[in-house]
């Protein structure tokens, strides 16, 4: 697998990134029309300032109450086209994310075929199956957010900003000034939630073994009348998940508050300055009641660019850990799955075993410069007494590890040819 999370991705899914990225972009100037149809609902729907009626429209003649209800449909068919966008955007990013989580098993099973007999040792089945189901299956999620929600998200961030530029300048200043504060302080919060949440799950997998432990040993409590000690040691492991759910429900719902009261202190601004400059006659109520309907647009793809930059980290170090997982050493290339022969000729001739070399992983040597030849044609006895390396001699020969030097031919073919390695 790539190394890079990114690099998967683009190597696998360049495609699908490609058209989520024309989605997003053909979203823009719908979106920013929809942001304009209220403040032409107030001005000339209802106040009627600028038109002369009856109006023509698309060749059609309108009255006062025509043109504002044509003007809010309008508003509906523009609704309409931008959740037409959003829905094709959100299913065709599942669909990218799930195309790329079966991609992602399939390589994962496909180094655990890969993977040297010894890696079996240390890692159990326990360990492999959930990092190829459970564990890969947000980082499938991501996938198909990995480029598509920064860029739609951020750029309905900064169409709503640009059209608070336009309306006015000082109403899209105030705009901006709520947000550096947010951007610094919530990140940090939630990357202290992100935190807990991990030690959470620490201490809950500590209980699990203690848990574990006591029902193995339970004939050792009883015979040592070991239980309330053992119950103290539970009670002390409980109070700790206890205190870290507590801290975590005090830092997530103070970003909860942060981010509700700085999205209500926005249209505070916006009618204490837009009604300010609607009093003094340099602006228009329209205007005013769209900024405030743009601002609170612009709270929505601010909050997923945050919980996006959440899940991009979990994501990367998550990628991270099961790449090294699914990378031990001594694991065979891809080509020894998948490299056929052009023809499979008869075993005829003699076996040959020329210097071969082992060593386990801490570095002792199993074989040391083992040497011998004889007919293929015949059974052969490997003699040797428990540890003395007659069972990686068979294995090397049958091509199921790999010699860390040494060279091993069969009917004259070379089936396994590794130069000595340097200490």
């Amino acid at each position: 697998m790539h190394k890079s999370l990114y690099g998967f991705i683009l190597r696998h899914s360049m495609r699908q990134q490609v058209i989520l990225t024309l989605l997003s972009m053909a979203s823009f100037v719908p979106y920013y029309f929809y942001l304009s149809v209220p403040k032409a609902i107030v001005n000339q729907g209802i106040i009627g300032k600028g038109i002369h009626f009856p109006a023509v429209r698309f060749g059609w003649s309108f009255d006062h109450a025509g043109y504002l209800v044509m003007l809010t449909l309008v508003f509906l068919a523009l609704v309409l086209v931008q959740q037409a966008f959003k829905y094709a955007i959100n299913v065709y990013q599942g669909i990218s994310g799930e195309r790329m989580l079966r991609r992602m098993r399939y390589e994962l099973y496909a180094c655990v075929l890969r993977f040297p007999l010894t890696t079996f040792r240390h890692m159990s089945s326990g360990e492999i199956i959930p990092m190829i189901t459970s564990e890969t299956e947000t980082l499938g999620g991501f996938v198909g957010i990995a480029f598509s929600v920064p860029l739609f998200q951020g750029g309905m961030f900064m169409v709503s900003l640009s059209f608070l530029f336009v309306q006015n300048w000082r109403i899209a200043a105030a705009a901006l000034v709520l947000y550096p504060f947010q951007l610094y302080v919530v990140p940090k919060m939630q990357y202290q939630v992100n935190q807990l949440g991990k030690a959470r799950v620490r201490a809950t997998r500590r209980l699990s073994d203690r848990v574990g432990e006591s029902i193995q040993g339970i004939e050792e409590i009883h015979a040592h009348n070991a239980s309330k000690q053992m119950l103290a040691q539970f009670a002390d492991k409980l109070g700790e998940i206890y205190w870290i759910r507590y801290r975590i429900y005090q830092r997530k719902h103070m970003i909860k508050f942060l981010n509700n009261f700085m999205q209500q202190l926005g249209p505070f601004l916006f009618y204490l300055i837009g009604g300010y400059l609607a009093i003094e006659g340099r602006l228009d109520v329209g205007t005013v009641i769209a900024s405030v309907a743009a601002q609170k647009e612009m709270g929505a793809p601010l909050k997923e660019l945050l919980n996006y930059y959440q899940q991009q980290q979990d994501a990367r170090i998550k990628y991270d850990q099961v790449v090294a997982q699914f990378d031990p050493p001594g694991i065979r290339d891809p080509d020894y799955q998948l490299a056929e022969p052009e023809a499979i000729a008869a075993l005829q001739g003699d076996f040959q075993v020329t210097n071969l070399t082992l060593s386990d992983e801490q570095g002792a040597v199993i074989l040391d410069g083992v040497s011998f030849s004889g007919p293929s044609t015949r059974h052969v006895a490997i003699v040797g007494a428990s540890g003395s390396g007659r069972d990686e001699l068979a294995m090397l020969m049958a091509h199921l590890i790999d010699p860390n030097g040494g060279r091993h031919e069969l009917a004259l073919e070379l089936i396994a040819n590794m130069q000595t390695h340097e200490a």
